[in-house]
């Protein structure tokens, strides 16, 4: 029993860091161009 919880926690866990990484993803596609702009001017 408490190693099955510890899956669940262990697979829980990698869903968030994907989740993570995703939002990390979106935020340099739709931040980074806007930085490099107001760089650039």
């Amino acid at each position: 029993m408490q190693k099955k919880k510890r899956n669940s926690l262990i697979s829980l866990f990698l869903h968030i860091v994907q989740y993570f990484s995703f939002l990390l993803h979106l935020v340099q596609v739709f931040i980074a161009p806007q930085i490099l702009y107001d760089n650039t001017r």
